[in-house]
């Protein structure tokens, strides 16, 4: 059913949760479970989740000792927000696992961003639900610490935008969120950033990133244009 990589993260994640039934229900995407009449991962998407914010806020609060607030908000939601928990995905194989339905599959389901970083989501709460916390956060640390120490050592796009704008046109990017979606224990905020007649408008999971999302789109469009 797997290739070796995969057997090895299915037997790792079994030894953990021992329970094969909560660990392929985490596994399982809404396509899948409609196809099979079975139960999908979104109750433990939304358990793992809550786990995420605290684990990785405890990570950056210990790990980058002179962060401020902003920066440690900053921080957190670059590892937690979707590219982040798709890259932490990828990092351990998460993504050959996820069992999907065969219209999903046919779509590029098993390259989707929304549905790795939720899945991830989905095993993290089984984790919690079989481990408790402490080997939970345990776990979460080993994986992100890397990509933590990666994100510390460059700059924000905001920040590169804020500098690109200030030495070409001697002003100051403005931000605007033009909208809110979603439900309420996830919401999506979508920004637009402004630089005199130039702007982009980009989502995200808060504010933060929205803001990050739509300076990182107006900094390719500036650099295509100059």
């Amino acid at each position: 059913m797997f290739n070796k990589g995969s057997e090895d993260l299915y037997f790792k994640l079994s030894s953990i949760i021992k329970n094969d039934l909560m660990l392929d229900q985490a596994l399982t995407h809404k396509s899948y479970a409609k196809e099979h009449k079975c139960k999908n991962n979104q109750r433990l998407e939304f358990l793992g989740d809550a786990v995420l914010e605290l684990a990785i806020s405890n990570l950056v609060f210990k790990k980058f000792k002179d962060f401020d607030e902003g920066r440690m908000s900053m921080m957190r939601s670059k590892l937690v927000d979707e590219n982040g928990l798709y890259r932490a995905a990828g990092r351990i194989g998460l993504p050959d696992l996820i069992k999907l339905g065969k219209s999903e599959i046919k779509t590029g389901g098993r390259q989707k961003k929304s549905i790795i970083a939720d899945c991830f989501e989905a095993v993290v709460g089984a984790i919690y639900l079989a481990a408790g916390f402490d080997k939970t956060e345990k776990i979460l640390h080993n994986i992100f610490d890397p990509l933590a120490v990666t994100i510390a050592s460059l700059k924000d796009p905001k920040t590169r935008l804020q500098e690109l704008s200030q030495k070409l046109w001697k002003t100051v990017p403005e931000y605007k969120i033009i909208g809110v979606k979603g439900p309420e224990h996830k919401p999506v905020y979508t920004a637009r950033v402004k630089i005199s007649d130039m702007s982009s408008e980009a989502s995200g999971e808060n504010i933060k990133t929205a803001e990050e999302n739509a300076a990182g789109l107006l900094l390719d469009l500036i650099k295509n244009e100059i």
